[in-house]
C-alpha cells in the first residue's frame, strides 16, 4: 500500500486530466495555436506534450516493474513537440488519452507495495531513478504546464 506522500501524488495524478480539461475546453483555435511568447510552446503543444511525457513516465514505471534495473531512455521532448501531431490544433484526442492514461496509472500505483516503490532503473540523463521519484515528478509535471498555459493565455 502507498504511504501518505505516495497517496498524495496519486491523487494529483488522478485529478489532473479534469483540471486541464476545465482550463482548455473553451479556448478558441486561435488561443490554442498562437505562440504568445516567441520560441515558447503554444497551448496545443503543451497539451500534446503532456500526453508524450506522461505516457513516457508510465512506460518507465512499467519497465522498472518488469525488468531488473533497466536502462531508461529520455525522450527528446523539444523535438517531439515539433512533430506534426505535437502541433496539431485538435486537442480532443490528447485530452481523451490523458484521461485514460491517468486512470491506468492510478490503478497501477494504488496496488504497488513498499518494495516496488523503491525499485529503480538507470536513466540515461538522471542516473538511478526509483518509481517513487518518477511518480513524484509525474505528480508535479502537469501543474507546471498548467502554470505555463495560464501564463501563455495572460500574455
Amino acid at each position: 500500500m502507498p504511504n501518505a506522500t505516495q497517496k498524495a501524488c496519486i491523487s494529483k495524478i488522478e485529478r489532473f486530466p479534469s483540471i486541464l480539461e476545465r482550463l482548455v475546453n473553451k479556448l478558441s483555435i486561435k488561443q490554442l495555436t498562437t505562440e504568445y511568447v516567441k520560441g515558447k510552446w503554444t497551448v496545443t503543444q503543451n497539451i500534446h506534450h503532456l500526453v508524450d511525457a506522461h505516457n513516457n513516465k508510465f512506460s518507465l514505471i512499467r519497465q522498472i516493474l518488469t525488468e531488473n534495473n533497466p536502462t531508461l531512455q529520455e525522450f527528446k521532448e523539444e523535438k517531439w513537440a515539433e512533430l506534426p501531431d505535437g502541433k496539431h490544433k485538435d486537442i480532443s484526442y490528447s485530452l481523451l488519452i490523458l484521461e485514460g492514461l491517468h486512470k491506468r496509472v492510478v490503478i497501477l500505483l494504488r496496488e504497488l507495495n513498499s518494495k516496488q516503490w523503491k525499485l529503480a532503473g538507470k536513466h540515461s540523463h538522471f542516473g538511478d531513478v526509483s518509481i517513487e521519484q518518477i511518480v513524484e515528478s509525474f505528480s508535479t509535471h502537469g501543474e507546471r504546464h498548467i502554470k505555463q498555459i495560464k501564463k501563455t493565455l495572460r500574455d
